[in-house]
């Protein structure tokens, strides 16, 4: 799938109106990056299992964020972590963006909830699970616990799609209150005369 012209550059993006705040990128020693004071995000076990378990099989393929003006870390302060406590001189890459602290703050408020926004294609996750192969614990207790949850959904999506078979048995009534025996014996006549399966009721 193609994204776009690979002659795109930063002269056309300037052009659109979407400030690129991007200043600079390197690689550095986990022990010089400062955590964002704050920083409202926390990391359970299952979840730095996965974090090691990405490192360790497939590596780097993503940066940390750092603010160049604060110097405070954006995004990625678990992978920090994870790299110090194999190494204080552990090296880990970073992107380097230019933000007021206002906007340092924004952007830590809303970074990760958006990602999360992000809805998923049931069948296409499932064909992609077919052809995802590891031998890494965190991984694989990860890939197990998103098969099960992908696997709750589609069956709930299928039971509130399929309402044939739910209403299948039911049967539909409507109670007509008549205002004398009379009334009753009137319209019970014309109900069948019309074809309609009809029964007195008297309460």
């Amino acid at each position: 799938m193609a994204f776009g012209n690979e002659d795109y550059n930063a002269a056309n993006m300037s052009q659109t109106g979407w400030q690129n705040r991007i200043v600079g990128q390197g690689v550095k020693p986990a022990n010089q990056f400062r955590a964002h004071p704050n920083n409202w995000r926390r990391h359970p076990d299952n979840q730095r299992n996965s974090i090691r378990g990405s490192l360790g099989s497939i590596g780097w393929i993503q940066q940390v964020i750092e603010n160049v003006r604060t110097g405070n870390l954006i995004d990625g302060h678990a992978r920090v972590e994870e790299a110090l406590a194999r190494s204080e001189t552990e090296p880990v890459p970073f992107i380097q963006v230019d933000l007021s602290p206002e906007e340092e703050k924004l952007a830590l408020a809303v970074l990760d909830p958006i990602s999360a926004q992000a809805a998923s294609d049931k069948e296409q996750f499932n064909a992609l699970l077919q052809e995802v192969e590891t031998d890494e614990p965190g991984l694989l207790a990860l890939l197990e616990d998103l098969a099960k949850a992908n696997a709750v959904e589609s069956e709930k999506q299928a039971e509130a799609g399929d309402t044939t078979e739910q209403l299948g048995g039911l049967e539909f009534r409507i109670v007509v209150e008549c205002a004398d025996e009379q009334q009753q014996a009137e319209l019970l006549e014309r109900f069948e005369s019309e074809g309609l399966k009809c029964k007195a009721l008297m309460s």
